[in-house]
């Protein structure tokens, strides 16, 4: 009798050592999976990523509102091969499309300034001094001389802060060209392409690029423009 029930202590040991083992398997088993399915901080930023920015910011930050020219102006371009079509402007600005100048044509600018959406996260702008449109022959190149200048700048919004890739008299602007083939009822016309750099040296080509814009002129010294 006595070896009989040492014999059930054994076997009733042994079989709740394996039943707690067996449970204490299926605890692992089950903390493990939700370690696994619960989102890693990897994961999270990925989300947040396709909410926004590399920052996670909300696309929203930074935005500037804008609309549609009236005048169907527009800068087209590629840019590293991409095609954009540049036919927004801010709408709290009315200095994007200006040709300002001196009553006797001994100075004027020419600003061009563009967004590819209504978000202005990508915004393209030319800026032409002292190369008068009213005094030009055309076609028209624009060949930096003294007292003559030109400013190309083509910016990408990224966390809220514009990257500005450009090119001008001073800095590689014998590597870009523009020229002016027309000025008729307000509306200047012209190409342009080549090299622009940040400066971080980083480079965008620009190709195929063409600019149909209707100036605001304004006499210098003016109250009203003209």
């Amino acid at each position: 009798m006595k070896n009989f029930f040492a014999y059930f202590l054994i076997v009733s040991t042994l079989a709740f050592v394996a039943c707690s083992g067996e449970a204490q398997q299926k605890t692992t088993e089950s903390d493990t999976t939700s370690t696994d399915v619960a989102p890693s901080a990897d994961v999270q930023t990925e989300a947040a990523q396709e909410k926004g920015d590399a920052q996670g910011e909300d696309e929203k930050v930074g935005r500037t509102l804008a609309t549609k020219d009236e005048d169907n102006g527009f800068i087209r371009f590629k840019a590293n091969g991409t095609t954009m079509e540049a036919t927004f402007v801010a709408s709290n600005n009315t200095s994007v499309s200006l040709f300002q100048r001196q009553k006797d044509d001994s100075y004027s600018a020419v600003v061009m300034q563009r967004g590819t959406s209504d978000q202005l996260r990508e915004v393209i702008g030319i800026n032409i001094i002292n190369y008068n449109p009213r005094t030009l022959s055309f076609p028209y190149e624009i060949k930096p001389e003294q007292g003559k200048h030109f400013h190309v700048s083509y910016q990408v919004k990224k966390s809220g802060v514009f990257i500005d890739y450009f090119a001008n008299a001073t800095k590689g602007g014998d590597k870009f060209k523009i020229i002016l083939t027309g000025y008729e009822n307000g509306v200047l016309k012209g190409t342009f392409g080549g090299e622009l750099r940040n400066v971080a040296d980083k480079v965008v080509i620009l190709e195929e690029g063409e600019f149909e814009i209707k100036l605001q002129e304004q006499i210098m010294g003016a109250s009203n423009p003209t």
